[in-house]
């Protein structure tokens, strides 16, 4: 669930101020109407205009989705300058309250630095027009300082509006990238713990019915079931978090099982704790490695080599290696090709470590993951309680 509190009270306030702005615009006209002798042409006029003039704004100051091409905006402003000074120059009819709406037009139109010029200038017309066209019932500053106000309204209403509307996608889009994400996780976890899990299931109970210890093989994969579902309700709580010594352990224990030759080295988990993050993904690599060579090849000799190689502050890493011959097999299994390998490449990539596949010779096949360790100093400091 995602709640995104401070972008709708947001949203409360510039949409209603929106709507605000262009009733204001329509009020403004009415009053101005009112004030003027009552006759034929100004009455058409004032119609045209109040038809006109909302579409207009709205087409001006809407944000998106709702707002127009930049180049339908221009002819929107154009037809809004028309309709603004033509009452005023050609019928003598002081709608100057219009001036501050098509200044912060302007603004929102016209790129800057010429907008501010642009706007200046149409602050500057309204105390012109009133000494040139005679409105002396009209005080020059006042049409100046009221243009100036409307203006700057104008524009904070129509910017917050878009402000709004840009926060809303880059949330929703946020959203949208965090469910797949999290949707990845689920899938890449449930491959590497579930999938590994019932191919190592699928192959026990081949090979105990095969065998000469069924019940023994039963009682195995009742534990590799029973540790499954333990491992899959974590990875729903997204906690999941395997060992490395645990996995590697099991691995030597299957392989050995299944007849394989198993030489390992896996002291130095010992040696060292591990970080949570590096651990866990060692751990998928060992299972998802281990059920490849079962899976994929008919191998005789496999190895399981862990290392911690240098000790500067700079350049301390851990290497595992999963290496086994006669990796050409003509079994496929039902997963994607490629699936398995694809997922723990992205894994170690996370840590900013490396995953390689080697083939030092036409039958053998060697997976190599190294991670990066912090130095001794730092995982001290933040392996120490807090005070």
């Amino acid at each position: 669930m995602f709640h995104f509190r401070p972008s709708s009270r947001q949203a409360l306030i510039a949409g209603p101020a929106l709507i605000l702005l262009v009733c204001g615009t329509v009020a403004l006209l009415a009053l101005d109407l009112i004030t003027l002798p009552l006759n034929r042409r100004s009455a058409v006029t004032a119609l045209i205009l109040l038809i006109l003039l909302p579409a207009i704004l709205l087409g001006q100051y809407a944000p998106p989705p709702y707002r127009l091409r930049y180049r339908s905006r221009w002819l929107l402003l154009i037809l809004q300058t028309v309709l603004t000074y033509g009452p005023m120059v050609l019928l003598k009819l002081p709608w100057l309250s219009l001036l501050g709406f098509l200044a912060g037009a302007v603004l929102l139109t016209v790129p800057r630095p010429a907008a501010l010029i642009v706007a200046a200038i149409v602050c500057l017309s309204g105390p012109v027009l009133v000494k040139c066209l005679g409105f002396d019932h009209r005080n020059a500053l006042g049409v100046f300082l009221s243009t100036l106000v409307t203006a700057g309204s104008v524009y904070g209403i129509a910017q917050l509006s878009l402000f709004v509307a840009r926060l809303h996608a880059t949330q929703n889009h946020a959203a949208r990238t965090a469910v797949e994400k999290e949707r990845d996780r689920v899938a890449r976890d449930l491959h590497d713990v579930l999938g590994s899990a019932l191919a190592l299931i699928a192959f026990r109970a081949t090979t105990g019915a095969e065998g000469d210890e069924p019940a023994a093989a039963l009682d195995e994969i009742a534990g590799i079931a029973r540790r499954t579902l333990a491992e899959v309700r974590a990875v729903s709580r997204n906690n999941a978090a395997l060992t490395a010594s645990e996995e590697l352990a099991q691995a030597v224990h299957v392989l050995s099982t299944a007849g394989i030759t198993v030489h390992s080295d896996i002291a130095p988990t010992g040696a060292e704790e591990l970080p949570k993050a590096v651990d866990h993904c060692l751990a998928v690599v060992a299972r998802e490695a281990v059920t490849n060579v079962l899976r994929h090849s008919s191998a005789t000799r496999c190895s399981l080599l862990l290392s911690i190689d240098g000790k500067t502050a700079t350049d301390r890493f851990v290497e595992l290696s999963v290496g086994n011959d006669i990796a050409a097999s003509s079994t496929t299994g039902t997963a994607a090709p490629g699936t398995g390998l694809t997922n723990l490449a992205a894994r170690a990539a996370a840590l900013d470590g490396t995953l390689t596949i080697e083939r030092p010779s036409p039958r053998q096949f060697l997976l190599l993951v190294r991670l990066p360790l912090p130095s001794p100093a730092a995982a001290h400091t933040t392996a120490a309680p807090p005070p």
